[in-house]
């Protein structure tokens, strides 16, 4: 009987060219898809952490306030000669023992040294941070020399703000400041904080929110006493722009453009307040992510920013 060898020779199996460029584009295909997916995830990440240090910070006021006969805490202060200068993280920094939030990871201006504050009389950190607190329009007034014909603040009459909202529209500050060597603005400032008593709906009134300023630029600009409507920015020793930022709440989340919301060359005409989420906190300590337009809401006799109204 003839004997039949078992014993075949197989070639070495591989990946054909077809199944190669099938399996990149599957890849390609699959990162396409799951790319976006992880960076939204990231900037949810993002924008909850920030959120959680636009409420300690607004917890750590409340008990600052609870504790000095409510009140507010003073946006900023200095001795006449210029030293003791102080805004209002320091002051209730007792209370929260971190400066870290008052920087948010979805700005990346937060912390870069300012040219013209000098470092050897004080840390940057203040001057720099992603939070802020609106001033009283004493306070811009002092700043800037001007008058208010309603002793309020009011929106600017500019085109692009007119798609939101009216020129002239009144709205409040709360704080005040003490900043009698002129440090901030070049100019001795004092003026007090509003009551805490003074707000009408302590639940519908933004206290400290994201911004490019710790006084939500609502003086350090010295156009009291027309605010909200402007655009403001830190530079650098160069001259160049480090951040800029909306006078008001800052709408840098989920479509803003982080460090530089307010864009003037933005297409559709309205510098991009539009795109992005703010972070904010109100005077009852509750917080959320608000839009840009949402916060330019106005009372129901249209007179006011319902969001900024002390008296209504």
């Amino acid at each position: 009987m003839p004997i039949h060898s078992t014993h075949r020779s197989h070639k070495p199996g591989g990946f054909t060219l077809i199944e190669l460029l099938v399996v990149i584009a599957i890849i390609a295909i699959l990162a396409a898809i799951l790319f976006p997916v992880f960076a939204q995830a990231r900037e949810q990440a993002r924008k909850t952490s920030c959120l959680s240090n636009v409420k300690q910070l607004n917890l750590g006021c409340l008990m600052y306030i609870q504790d000095y006969d409510e009140t507010i805490p003073l946006l900023s202060g200095s001795n006449p000669n210029g030293t003791g200068v102080v805004t209002w993280q320091d002051t209730v920094q007792p209370y929260i023992k971190n400066y870290a939030i008052c920087f948010c990871p979805d700005n990346a201006a937060g912390g870069t040294l300012i040219a013209g504050i000098p470092t050897s009389t004080h840390t940057y950190l203040d001057y720099a941070t992603n939070y802020g607190i609106m001033g009283t329009i004493q306070y811009g007034l002092a700043i800037s020399g001007g008058t208010s014909p309603t002793g309020t603040w009011l929106t600017r009459q500019i085109a692009w703000l007119q798609n939101f909202c009216p020129p002239n529209i009144q709205y409040d500050g709360i704080a005040g400041s003490e900043d009698l060597g002129g440090y901030f603005s070049g100019v001795p400032v004092n003026a007090p904080s509003s009551a805490l008593a003074s707000a009408a709906r302590p639940a519908e009134y933004v206290f400290v929110a994201e911004a490019g300023n710790f006084d939500m630029w609502s003086g350090v600009l010295g156009f009291a006493p027309q605010g909200i409507g402007y655009c403001g920015s830190w530079v650098n020793g160069t001259g160049g722009s480090i951040n800029e930022g909306f006078v008001g709440a800052n709408p840098i989340h989920s479509g803003g453009t982080g460090t530089n919301p307010c864009d003037i060359t933005n297409a559709d005409g309205t510098r991009g307040f539009t795109k992005g989420i703010a972070n904010v906190s109100f005077l009852d300590g509750h917080a959320k992510g608000m839009r840009g337009p949402a916060l330019l809401a106005l009372t129901p006799d249209r007179t006011h920013l319902n969001y900024y109204t002390l008296s209504q």
